[in-house]
């Protein structure tokens, strides 16, 4: 949202021509911010995907380095459920792990646990 502190639902439409898997396509929407100017970007710029993959309901996000830059204005909780509650909207993920650059982080910024799995949170969704 324009303050930074909750997701609003955000709709784009794209074509599926089999070069990338739908959680890829999301994710690089993601990357490329919102379309509403209203709209804060959540990922912060320079990040770049390195890779995902989707076994037993969990998907794992191999994330660039530049992931781990402050976003100012944005909350931590915000950048990490956009793109969790993002990509459990498909019926084949319940769960997301990230990785950066290949290898599991403890910790995201001051303190939040990142080397855990994330489930959906919908607490942070508000309305605009």
């Amino acid at each position: 949202n324009s303050s930074g502190d909750g997701l609003v639902k955000c709709e784009q439409a794209v074509k599926l021509d089999g070069s990338a898997s739908i959680e890829q396509i999301i994710i690089e929407k993601l990357i490329e911010g919102p379309t509403e100017d209203k709209l804060k970007a959540i990922i912060p710029k320079g990040t770049k995907l390195n890779s995902t993959s989707t076994k037993e309901g969990v998907c794992y996000v191999d994330l660039t380095q530049d992931f781990l830059n402050t976003l100012e204005g944005v909350s931590d909780s915000v950048t990490i459920y956009g793109i969790v509650n993002s990509l459990s909207e498909l019926s084949t993920i319940s769960k997301v792990q990230f990785m950066i650059d290949g290898q599991s982080v403890a910790s995201y910024h001051e303190g939040l646990a990142f080397d855990q799995l994330f489930e959906r949170n919908l607490d942070i969704i508000k309305t605009e």
